[in-house]
């Protein structure tokens, strides 16, 4: 069986506006002043955190 998390398309998103803007996944977390490690298993998809997501989606100004 696959146990692998599919990415959610705002985290994709996400990560595609980082690349467009260079900046890191450690920069995103200093810039949200939010822990780094919990922040990667939002992008990610393990963790389901909703305001983490709205707070990621509202800073690089992209749709949840």
């Amino acid at each position: 069986m696959d146990n692998k998390v599919k990415t959610p398309l705002w985290s994709k998103n996400a990560q595609k506006k980082m690349i467009d803007e260079d900046m890191s996944k450690l920069d995103l977390a200093k810039s949200l002043k939010v822990n780094y490690t919990q922040m990667i298993s939002v992008l990610s998809g393990k963790t389901i955190n909703p305001t983490m997501q709205e707070r990621i989606c509202t800073f690089l100004n992209i749709e949840m």
